[in-house]
């Protein structure tokens, strides 16, 4: 079994409306970090292999996130 995971930078920034957050890049590894991209809605390339995956309809999964904030504040 494959996992793969989705690595986003998200900028956020505070003023007097709240919270924003501005998405930017994105790329996709497995969890030991090799990367992946999509060659259609199911299916994933290894890159440095060209081994291809494809997602079972039959899996029961959903997608998960997990956000990891670093709050760099000067003082």
């Amino acid at each position: 079994m494959f996992i793969v995971v989705e690595h986003r930078h998200v900028f956020t920034t505070h003023d007097d409306d709240g919270m924003r957050a501005q998405h930017g890049t994105s790329r996709m590894t497995l969890l030991d970090g090799e990367p992946v991209r999509y060659i259609d809605a199911q299916t994933f390339e290894i890159i440095a292999t060209g081994k291809l995956m494809t997602h079972s309809e039959q899996c029961a999964c959903v997608p998960a996130s997990m956000i990891i904030v670093r709050d760099r504040v000067k003082r």
